[in-house]
């Protein structure tokens, strides 16, 4: 009996293993919808039903019951290793069925092909119970053997599904574990086998006369049979198996409906499922256990199972009043300190095992005690193998009816769960019935005699009383409660700020609820925030929100829908996965489909869209729109086989890829699946969420996108998601078509509401389709037979926001729109230099390594090089913009000067560059000719004194409209305040101060210089000196003025705020010493000699050593051979440096250079070549 146990346990860990992976399998073919769903069930509960009572039908007859359970051990083994590849190849089917079969037709099939693939493993299941009851149960105590038997087998199925769930599909995958349980299984086959040889054993069980001989566990038990009435013996075996029936019924009605609410507590991941199950059967296994001492022992076997159903109706009600408290306890515990994801889901099995402990204790309790009321005048393996198929039959019919019927049907979860009670109590009313009656001894005839002794009345008022006490209590699982509770229980590091606060109920659970639906697959709940918009959630997860006012739908909603129609050339026909609250659907119907296609799984989620649009039109009742209730991988894995390469694009946002079955369809084979759905250059746009998203799950999926999709792009509109483009084909993106479709009558509205623009478009560009290989590279792929993504994300905390950009950088990835991922020979000069600033603005001296800044610069150059003739002088304006981001001034002003035509602009900026230059003669007269030409100075001049001659004329000092905005007013003014020419910049600041559009002005510059004028004048102006400190100034030597100015006019807020700046401005030191030393990386030291000339020059306290910038100056202009001024540099270090360590310094800073030329740089005189 214990070695036997032993291989009882292993074997059902084993079933359980093959369970969860055929099933994964079968949905992965047949989809996730409910009818699915319960097709798959059907299918593998209907071959374990035919399994046990053909078991029970052929066990007594076996001689050697033992080998025969190691026999169908190894059949299910062998089938497992040989046939679970054909599962995978299973959409052969879809060639029988067409794209569109009938749901009857599509139920058909299913179940006759799915049941006869796996008909041999599941009948093989089914019958190892009563086979091993036949060879192994003790004849002195049948009813204890059957019980524990029961128990060992489910509690191998428990460590079947924690092992399937937590280690071997996460660590190794599906086929892999198949292997391993294809392992256990030979295991225990060869176990079998040795048992049976070298050990020998007697069936223990033989056809059923049921006269146990006194033991010393049991001296007094009487014959079993006699424990009947005449009625129990004639009508209770037949009555054993129907009950059995019905309360299989119930408790698998049960599961789906505590499963339905507790996944939305246990997250709807693999883990929260699989931790369900587990507590689920070990209730069960735990039940069979400890009512196997009393199997032999009890001398009303009907009344301890009428006892057990009321207890499992009690139990019932329990869970539906415990299920309203766990909120509240989750959230109060993450609520006290930072949590890990472990601990809290380690919280939540518990409290999901000790919610639903009670009824599936009883549940599990009732199974054995069924079986060995069966037995009646019959052998107790045929009673185990018939108990088993009707029990079994009755959890298909549980599970499908619930599921398909009576969930859409009724739309009350808590309704239900009442039903499945009242149900309980209804079964124990009428088991009562066969209990026994024991003799009154007293004779009497009083009620209270008649209590004592009648069974059937003590159970019958049991079971009323509790039906009364359900009744008055009326349990409310409170189902709006779990779902506003979603992201209380799952913010693990307690930052999104959301708590449930009440114990048991709450008011304000109702408030702002518009919608509920409970429908077949979820729960569906339309909210109003506080701002008048509308959030659709599903399970309490956001699917959806529309705002109050126009534009209703985030940004990337709308680029999601409608960035695959701009790449497309010519979309003629669309599909979309997932309605959501309908926004993607709206934005597709404003492009020219001809057809739209939409594939929704709940029926719940398009009345909630209907609802959220109100008043306004929905686009699925436009006459090109057209909605299919189904699985959408499933409708795609269906056109692929029988209507292949159908669509144009496919957008597909289904929810979050952590979800068990929204994660099928973020893997290689759904990918697959969509492209032999797409025409040739056909899109497939799949959204990714970001948040709650980490590196190991993002390059997984982009190695499965690559896997599918050798082309395409990525883009990312916003921080929370990037959109994946593939492409049957090859592909650039085209700026043309952008342009053409940005221009079309049906588009213009959305156009005009978003903003949208090609640049726009062009910068949300992150990256081709090479670079995700690269960043995939070394990953495992995600796929059905590995699924990654399903088994990392849930672990990753909810509000963990994930950042591409970091990730690619740890890499050393390049991210941005390339030159060569661009349609070549269609952009216009306009297009081209639009392209070109957004390629500019993506460098960052100061953030970014040399090589990328390198990098970035020569694609700006070669798009400059290959576009020579279309971009004719723009090409060295974009040149000149590129040596300015740079640094490299004195290449900007040599570009600008290439220029056959300059324009005013490339004068003032030319300007602008000499004056940074310090070259202010040189800029000079550029800005007196571009002020000549744009003012008449003059003219005012003569006007002024006029005025002056001429009491009562007034002269008119405003500017031309245009010259305050161009700079030159104020470039001019900086250019003679460092010449020296105060008196002419001070009258110019003079004339500009009094201009009505000045203060319109944000170029920090200008208010540098009225301020600075404004103080060395005597004349300050308060609006100018705020201007300059709003707007960022951060000259150290003006703040300070300024900080003197403010102090003394006592305006607190303003001292405080520069004396923040000023704190905060040193960094700004060691900023300016990395800045330079990039520049002569860059091959342009006179910009770090500039930067480092500039910094030494300051009067200031230095935050960085003062005679390492003086050195590190030194060396770069010695070795730029720049020699003007070298010899008082290397005076004025040697004034501050160690003797030796000068001495040391200088050797190795010119060793370059001819000792006498080195002595005289020492002495302060520079080399000759200065002097030329």
């Amino acid at each position: 009996m214990s070695l036997i146990s032993i291989l009882l346990f292993f074997s059902g860990l084993a079933g359980l293993v093959y369970e969860v992976i055929w099933t994964r399998i079968l949905h992965y073919t047949f989809g996730n919808t409910e009818m699915a769903a319960a097709t798959v069930l059907a299918t593998f509960m209907g071959g374990m039903a035919l399994g046990g009572a053909l078991g029970g039908k052929f066990a007594p007859r076996i001689k050697h019951p033992v080998l025969a359970y190691g026999i169908l051990e190894a059949v299910i083994a062998l089938y497992g290793l040989l046939f679970t590849p054909l599962l995978y190849k299973m959409d052969f089917i879809y060639l029988l069925t067409g794209p569109d079969p009938g749901p009857t037709l599509m139920m058909f099939i299913r179940f006759l092909v799915g049941g006869l693939l796996i008909l041999v493993p599941t009948v093989a299941m089914g019958a190892t119970l009563p086979i091993l009851v036949h060879g192994a149960v003790e004849k002195e105590h049948p009813g204890k053997s059957l019980g524990v038997l029961y128990f060992i087998n489910t509690l191998g199925a428990v460590a079947g599904t924690m092992l399937s769930g937590f280690i071997l599909i996460p660590l190794v995958g599906l086929d892999v574990a198949v292997y391993l349980a294809v392992a256990t299984g030979l295991f225990v086959f060869l176990a079998a086998a040795f048992i049976e040889f070298r050990l020998r054993p007697v069936p223990g069980e033989e056809f059923m006369d049921q006269k146990a001989e006194p033991t010393e566990d049991a001296p007094a038990a009487p014959a079993f049979e006699e424990n009947f009435s005449a009625f129990a013996l004639r009508w209770g075996a037949t009555a054993a198996m129907a009950f059995a029936f019905v309360c299989g019924f119930i408790s698998l009605s049960n599961e789906i409906l505590w499963f339905r609410l507790l996944g939305i507590l246990m997250d709807g991941t693999i883990y929260g499922f699989s931790a369900l199950l587990a507590a689920f059967l070990a209730g069960l296994a735990f039940g069979s256990l400890l009512i196997s001492r009393r199997l032999d022992k009890s001398r009303d076997l009907w009344a301890l199972f009428t006892k057990l159903q009321i207890g499992a109706a009690v139990g019932a009600i329990l869970t539906i009043l415990i299920l309203p408290l766990m909120p509240f306890l989750i959230s109060g515990y993450i609520a006290s300190e930072q949590k890990s994801p472990g601990s809290v889901f380690a919280l939540k099995l518990f409290l999901v095992f000790l919610s639903i402990a009670t009824p599936t204790f009883f549940y599990g309790a009732s199974f054995p005690v069924l079986a060995r009321l069966a037995s009646v005048r019959r052998s107790l393996s045929t009673a185990v193998g018939n108990t088993y198929a009707m029990n079994t039959v009755g959890c298909i019919l549980g599970a499908g009816l619930t599921g398909l019927i009576l969930i859409p049907t009724v739309k009350n979860l808590n309704a239900l769960l009442q039903f499945m009670i009242f149900f309980s109590i209804l079964v124990a009313l009428v088991s009562a019935m066969f209990a026994r009656v024991e003799p009154d001894a007293e004779g009497g005839f009083s009620w209270m005699s008649k209590f004592r002794t009648d069974g059937r009345l003590r159970l019958l008022t049991g079971a009323t009383v509790v039906f009364l006490g359900m009744v008055i209590i009326d349990p409310n699982v409170n189902v709006i409660r779990l779902v506003n509770s979603r992201y209380s229980v799952e913010d693990y590091s307690n930052t999104i700020g959301s708590r449930v606060k009440s114990l048991y109920g709450d008011p304000n659970d109702l408030k702002n609820l518009l919608f509920q639906a409970e429908g077949a697959v979820t729960v569906v709940t339309v909210h109003k925030t506080k701002e008048g918009g509308l959030r659709l959630r599903n399970n309490g997860l956001n699917e959806a929100f529309h705002a109050a006012t126009d534009p209703h739908y985030a940004e990337e909603i709308l680029y999601l829908g409608m960035l695959p129609y701009f790449l497309h050339p010519n979309p003629e026909k669309v599909l979309l996965i997932g309605l959501g609250g309908g926004g993607t659907l709206d934005m597709l119907s404003h492009g020219n489909f001809k057809q739209i296609e939409v594939a929704e799984l709940e029926p719940e989620v398009v009345k909630a869209s209907r609802f959220m649009f109100g008043n306004r039109p929905h686009p699925l009742d436009k006459p090109n729109v057209r909605l299919r209730l189904d699985d959408g991988r499933n409708a795609l894995a269906r056109h692929a086989r029988a209507n292949p390469h159908t669509y144009d694009v496919v957008v597909s946002q289904p929810s979050h890829p952590w979800l068990s079955g929204a994660s099928n369809l973020y893997t290689l084979e759904h990918f697959r699946i969509v492209r032999k759905n797409l025409k040739p250059g056909g899109m497939l746009c799949q959204w990714v969420n970001l948040f709650r998203m980490n590196e190991e799950g993002f390059r997984s999926l982009m190695a499965a996108f690559v896997g599918a999709f050798p082309d395409g792009h990525v883009f990312q509109v916003d921080e929370n998601s990037v959109f994946l483009v593939g492409v049957n084909g090859e592909f650039k993106v085209d700026p043309e078509i952008i342009k053409k479709h940005l221009t079309e009558e049906n588009v213009k509205p959305i156009v005009k509401s978003y903003g949208i623009t090609l640049n726009r478009i062009l910068r949300m560009y992150l990256f081709p389709m090479d670079v995700a290989r690269r960043l995939a590279k070394g990953s495992v792929v995600n796929s059905d037979r590995r699924p990654i993504i399903e088994t990392v994300l849930p672990w990753v905390g909810h509000n963990t926001m994930f950042r591409v950009q970091d990730v690619l950088d740890r890499h050393k990835l390049e991210f941005g729109l390339s030159y060569l991922s661009m349609k070549q020979g269609t952009a216009t000069a306009a297009l081209l230099r639009e392209f070109a600033d957004y390629l500019i603005s993506r460098i960052d001296l100061s953030s970014q390594e040399i090589t990328k800044v390198k990098q970035r610069a020569d694609e700006i150059l070669k798009l400059t090089r290959h576009n020579t003739v279309r971009l004719q002088d723009e090409r060295h304006r974009i040149d000149a913009a590129l040596y300015e981001k740079l640094g490299q001034l004195e290449k900007a002003v040599e570009a600008m000067g290439r220029i056959e035509s300059p324009s005013v602009s490339d004068h003032l900026k030319t300007a602008g560059w000499l004056l940074q230059m310090e070259k202010p003669a040189l800029a000079l007269p550029r800005l007196l000719a571009m002020f000549l030409v744009m003012e008449r100075p003059l003219h005012t001049a003569a006007a002024v004194l006029t005025a002056r001659w001429l009491p009562g004329v007034e002269a008119d000092l405003k500017m031309r409209p245009g010259t305050i905005k161009s700079g030159v007013v104020h470039q001019l003014g900086r250019a003679l305040w460092k010449l020296e020419l105060r008196a002419p910049a001070t009258v110019l600041v003079r004339w500009l101060a009094p201009q009505t559009d000045l203060y319109e002005q944000l170029d920090v510059n200008m208010w540098h210089l009225l301020s600075t004028v404004g103080l060395a004048s005597g004349l300050p102006v308060r609006e100018h000196f705020d201007a300059y400190v709003n707007l960022g100034g951060n000259d150290q030597v003006l703040l300070k003025k300024l900080l003197m100015y403010y102090a003394k006019t006592g305006v607190e807020e303003k001292v405080d705020y520069i004396v923040s700046v000023l704190k905060s401005l040193p960094n700004l030191d060691y900023q300016a010493m990395e800045l330079a030393k990039k520049c002569e990386k860059l091959e342009a030291p006179e910009s770090g000699i500039r930067i480092l000339a500039n910094l030494e020059r300051q009067p200031r306290h230095l935050e960085v050593e003062r005679q390492d910038v003086l050195k590190e100056l030194i060396r770069m202009k010695t070795v730029a051979k720049d020699w003007q001024g070298l010899g008082l540099l290397v005076v004025k270090y040697k004034e501050m440096a160690d003797e030796k360590e000068f001495e040391t310094w200088t050797k190795e800073t010119f060793k370059d250079l001819e000792a006498p030329v080195r002595d005289e740089l020492i002495k302060g005189v520079d080399p000759i070549p200065a002097a030329k």
